[in-house]
């Protein structure tokens, strides 16, 4: 979402000389490759690559589009995935601030 109250209706297409790729918002784990006049899908189904916390945010709404087209960038130059971080480490940080919260509070 980049305007409140809009759908999720991010899509990214790719349009080379010899080849294109899709990617939508609403089918995050979804990529669609396109070569020579055929299409093939390829679906994720690793949740702890990086930056990847269901349902696929970074650790914001902007924060994850941002991370999400270095990514693919970082993919496409065969550099593997940018510096995100894992599943894990997105679990750590969201302890250390409701840790914060509770000793802000009190608890």
């Amino acid at each position: 979402k980049t305007v409140h109250g809009t759908g999720n209706g991010l899509e990214l297409e790719i349009v080379g000389e010899r080849a294109s790729a899709g990617w939508s918002f609403e089918r995050p784990d979804v990529i669609v490759w396109g070569e020579g006049g055929s299409r093939t899908t390829q679906v994720r189904t690793d949740a702890a690559l990086p930056a990847r916390p269901a349902p696929f945010h970074g650790l914001g709404w902007m924060e994850g589009y941002g991370r999400l087209v270095g990514e693919v960038v970082a993919h496409m130059l065969g550099s593997g995935t940018a510096n995100a971080p894992t599943l894990e480490e997105h679990l750590d940080i969201l302890r250390c601030l409701l840790d914060a919260v509770d000793r802000e509070h009190g608890h």
